[in-house]
């Protein structure tokens, strides 16, 4: 399947058993921010990138591999 990076984001998230409050703190950004890359809304730069791969424990392919 091709997931958007939101939904990627929010399963890996949720792989993880983490709120997006959670999230939010360990990343040191609000709950909203989380909430609209969830949504594609908006999406993380390159420094949030890394550091969601970081703690949700992903590799790069994984958040932005298109199949």
């Amino acid at each position: 399947m091709n997931y958007l990076l939101g939904e990627k984001i929010a399963r890996a998230r949720n792989a993880k058993k983490l709120t997006q409050e959670q999230l939010a703190c360990r990343l040191n950004i609000s709950r909203q921010t989380v909430s609209h890359w969830e949504n594609d809304d908006s999406q993380p730069n390159v420094e949030m990138l890394l550091k969601l791969m970081q703690v949700l424990e992903l590799e790069a392919g994984d958040l932005l591999k298109v199949e």
